[in-house]
């Protein structure tokens, strides 16, 4: 039996707020703040709430906009990710379980995505332009921001690609971080034992870090206590050191 012009346009509008909000959610989320995630709840850093600032952030496709919704890719993994199967769910509703189902959802949903990303899509602009949809809408896209939160926060899903390389660069950085504060740490001792002792006390103190790293800090102690010495007259190395009366 062919759906009624009433039904399709029903149908068109449903699947529109729903994929337009989770759009949304999803792309707002990307641009969140790292420093913050896990610091404040869903609903302080909500797409109404916590407005990305365009000057600051890159991902804003309109820098002179005060609140824009950067474009964010789907999932790579598509209906291996749980926030797409949400997405899906919402639309077809909980009786439509059947795999062909949820197949066919998802290349309608990145056909949506592609068409958002370009904005070729008049018709779906006319139906979200009204205010009654504009509610709806803002419902749809605070529910799926609240979801995305807790599946990348709580449960460790994949998050939004820009979040991810902000994520990693991040991780990058503590890393580093934590390396260097390891040297100085170990730079301090190897000071504090030569000045007190002797060299061989300087190594022994820092005896938990890598060898490559205590040559660093050996060489650096040798430069800070003996500038007026030259590199021919001590060096430090792997080779037992050689005292020079």
């Amino acid at each position: 039996m062919p759906m009624s012009r009433r039904s399709a346009d029903d149908e068109f509008a449903r699947r529109t707020l729903i994929f337009e909000g989770s759009y949304r959610a999803w792309s707002h989320f990307g641009g969140c703040d790292t420093n913050v995630l896990r610091t404040t709840s869903p609903m302080d850093q909500g797409p109404f709430v916590n407005l990305h600032d365009p000057s600051k952030d890159p991902m804003c496709s309109k820098p002179g906009a005060i609140h824009d919704f950067p474009y964010e890719p789907l999932p790579r993994s598509g209906l291996a990710h749980p926030f797409v199967q949400v997405i899906l769910r919402q639309w077809l509703g909980p009786t439509s379980e059947q795999e062909d189902t949820y197949h066919q959802g998802l290349a309608t949903l990145r056909i949506w995505w592609q068409h958002r990303r370009r904005g070729e899509s008049v018709s779906a602009k006319t139906v979200l332009s009204t205010p009654k949809m504009n509610s709806v809408l803002k419902g749809h896209t605070k529910y799926f921001f609240k979801l995305a939160y807790y599946m990348v926060v709580n449960d460790d899903h994949q998050p939004p690609r820009t979040l991810c390389r902000k994520l990693q660069i991040k991780e990058k950085n503590n890393i580093k971080s934590g390396k260097r504060e390891r040297e100085n740490d170990a730079l301090k001792i190897a000071q504090q034992a030569m000045n007190n002792k002797s060299g061989e006390e300087a190594i022994s103190a820092g005896g938990a870090y890598s060898s490559s790293s205590i040559i660093t800090i050996k060489n650096n102690v040798q430069q800070q206590l003996h500038p007026q010495l030259s590199s021919n007259s001590i060096h430090f190395c792997s080779t037992p050191i050689v005292h020079i009366s």
